[in-house]
């Protein structure tokens, strides 16, 4: 499976799961300008790791596919799920993500 490809299944999973009413409520919250999608945190990584479980298990489309879903996110939910792919055993210890995942943390709120 192609790292696009992965992407646009984790986007696809997220909005299926989406909840228009806990979305503000979380906006609201996090007093963010990046809206949500209404997806709780721990429900945006299982979708992740299980789209990565079903398709992906190579470091460097992980890596891409995380790159992807951060750079182009239009939603806090697709970020959860970039950062839920950058902790995979397979991402997490090698060196080559490291750059990436300092990236991604000096982009947090």
């Amino acid at each position: 499976m192609s790292a696009s490809h992965l992407a646009d299944e984790i986007r696809a999973k997220l909005r299926a799961a989406a909840d228009p009413a806990r979305a503000a409520r979380q906006q609201a919250y996090m007093k963010s300008a990046m809206p949500f999608l209404g997806v709780r945190v721990p429900e945006a990584r299982l979708i992740a790791r299980t789209a990565a479980a079903a398709g992906e298990s190579d470091a460097d489309a992980l890596r891409e596919t995380a790159r992807g879903l951060w750079d182009a996110a239009s939603h806090r939910e697709e970020r959860y799920a970039a950062m839920a792919l950058l902790a995979l055993p397979s991402v997490r210890g090698n060196a080559a993500s490291a750059p990436l995942v300092e990236s991604t943390l000096k982009h947090l709120p």
